[in-house]
């Protein structure tokens, strides 16, 4: 089955905001993942690199899954 036609369907969120606006913070909340992974950035406090987190929606299937993105801040 291609990926057209497949059964699994995927919910994907992305944030972006000006800097220091919680966006991580959201998807941590979210996701129960810290998406600043860089040393750097958590010396830092702030996002240098792209985050991605994975959050699954609690239904019967593994179909139900959503993806958060967290983007850079302006």
């Amino acid at each position: 089955m291609n990926a057209v036609n497949s059964p699994r369907q995927f919910l994907v969120i992305a944030t972006a905001g000006h800097v220091d606006h919680g966006k991580t913070s959201l998807v941590r909340q979210l996701t129960g993942t810290d998406t600043d992974t860089l040393a750097e950035e958590k010396a830092r406090g702030l996002t240098i690199n792209t985050g991605f987190a994975y959050r699954h929606s609690g239904g019967e299937s593994q179909s139900d899954n959503t993806r958060l993105r967290r983007c850079t801040g302006a």
